[in-house]
């Protein structure tokens, strides 16, 4: 047998007041049936019972475990790849502190939120690249998020694409069977410049994986900086950089999946962590395990039985 609980001072108080009460009674009690000239043996047989009884109210509340009983522990998770966008729009600052600071923020966000599931990172600008294959170890994963930044950029532009593809072939070639427990989630402004191959939209539609693309800025956009100057294009005309919700809500319905959004003034993100935990998860990992059962009602079933005796039965405490 073990115990749940332990003693605290507030057991220890209660035995205590309970001691000193009862001697005071008995003394009492005592001195009364000298002076009567009568014997009080009841008094005693009172204080044995509401002494058990008090006990067994005490075992109870310390909740005491015995016997094995066997359950099974079964956990599981989903595969989750976050695909987020590192190009220099991503510096814009129409979502405040910028668009990417704002993503790093939200990917945290939703990281914390999904505890048993196995989560990877793919950066993209120009061209995609892994930063951290599937894994349980959220730590690693959330350290490496924080260090996305836009120097990661390998080329100029933004392909969208070319990301989409490497989360899809890392989904597929994964052991894990169930493809509907896959999930990507792609944060982006939407600024596409490559081509992308309707096979790659059709895959993932064909293998039942579940896209979710977040929308991060602004209708109105914001200008973007090259150091402490103004980024222009090639005939001089300051760039300014828009959110493009319709690209991006297209390709989200060609793969029937959802589409989200971050702006200066909302955030979808709890929508977002809803759908993925709707997600079915596979079996993980499932073992069963031998516990012991907290046995209280036991002791307090016996303790209410005394009670209920000692309310019921009155004995005489003089014997005259």
């Amino acid at each position: 047998m073990f115990w749940n609980y332990h003693f605290s001072p507030v057991e220890y108080w209660g035995i205590a007041c309970f001691g000193v009460a009862y001697a005071v009674y008995i003394g009492r009690t005592v001195l009364i049936a000298r002076q009567l000239k009568s014997t009080n043996r009841a008094v005693f047989l009172k204080f044995f019972l509401r002494s058990v009884y008090l006990s067994l109210l005490i075992v109870s509340l310390l909740g005491p475990s015995f016997g094995e009983t066997t359950k099974n522990i079964l956990a599981e998770g989903r595969d989750v790849f976050f695909v987020a966008d590192v190009s220099k729009s991503m510096i814009a600052s129409d979502v405040a502190p910028s668009r990417l600071e704002k993503v790093k923020f939200e990917i945290q966000r939703v990281a914390d939120a999904l505890a048993t599931d196995r989560l990877g990172l793919i950066s993209f600008s120009g061209v995609a690249s892994l930063q951290a294959p599937l894994t349980f170890d959220h730590s690693v994963f959330q350290l490496l998020a924080q260090m996305l930044n836009t120097n990661q950029a390998l080329n100029t532009g933004t392909d969208v694409c070319a990301a989409l593809e490497m989360a899809t072939q890392k989904h597929l070639k994964s052991k894990a069977s169930d493809n509907k427990s896959k999930v990507i989630l792609l944060f982006s402004d939407g600024e596409n410049f490559g081509s992308c191959a309707s096979s790659i939209i059709d895959q993932i539609r064909k293998y039942g994986l579940r896209l979710y693309i977040v929308g991060v800025g602004t209708d109105r956009g914001s200008q973007l900086k090259d150091g402490n100057a103004l980024l222009k294009t090639s005939d001089g005309s300051v760039v300014v950089s828009k959110l493009n919700r319709v690209f991006l809500q297209k390709m989200a319905a060609a793969a029937h999946g959802k589409y989200y959004e971050i702006s200066d003034r909302h955030s979808d993100v709890p929508d977002l962590i809803q759908a993925v935990r709707n997600v079915d998860a596979r079996l993980v990992d499932g073992r069963q395990v031998s516990v012991s059962s907290n046995k209280y009602y036991y002791f307090l079933g016996i303790a209410l039985v005394l009670v209920l005796f000692d309310l019921t039965f009155m004995v005489r405490i003089f014997e005259l």
